[in-house]
């Protein structure tokens, strides 16, 4: 079996923040310095949610964290992932690429996502007077 490598594009407010490529079978995600991709913010805790390789497929797993992890706009323990989803930790977005396993279509998929949301313009903020 070939295997897959994950790519993590992580967007908070309409830019991207880390890039991250991993083969590795666990990358952890969170406030901690022993994490893969290390998120600096309240809403995430420290050992946040890991992505589990298991025979060429790739599983979000949330790890108890206090503010949750969502796939796609819903909330989930344990998921599995394909190429364009997106998991959002606190603020951020995080795009998943998996390549290696799957077709073209899905990295087109994965990418057209991404530039969805970047060319999104964030929300504006209320003013106050």
């Amino acid at each position: 079996m070939a295997s897959t490598q994950i790519s993590l594009t992580t967007i908070l407010n309409g830019r991207v923040t880390h890039r991250l490529e991993s083969v590795k079978d666990r990358v952890l995600i969170g406030r901690s310095a022993d994490c893969d991709l290390r998120i600096d913010s309240a809403d995430v805790s420290r050992m946040h949610a890991a992505i589990v390789a298991k025979s060429g497929r790739h599983f979000l797993e949330d790890l108890g964290s206090s503010n949750g992890t969502s796939l796609n706009g819903r909330p989930v323990r344990n998921a599995e992932l394909r190429n364009g989803d997106i998991v959002q930790i606190g603020d951020y977005s995080l795009h998943v690429g998996i390549l290696g396993a799957t077709g073209a279509d899905d990295l087109a998929r994965a990418q057209q996502r991404e530039e969805q949301t970047l060319s999104t313009p964030p929300p504006a903020l209320p003013t106050t007077r």
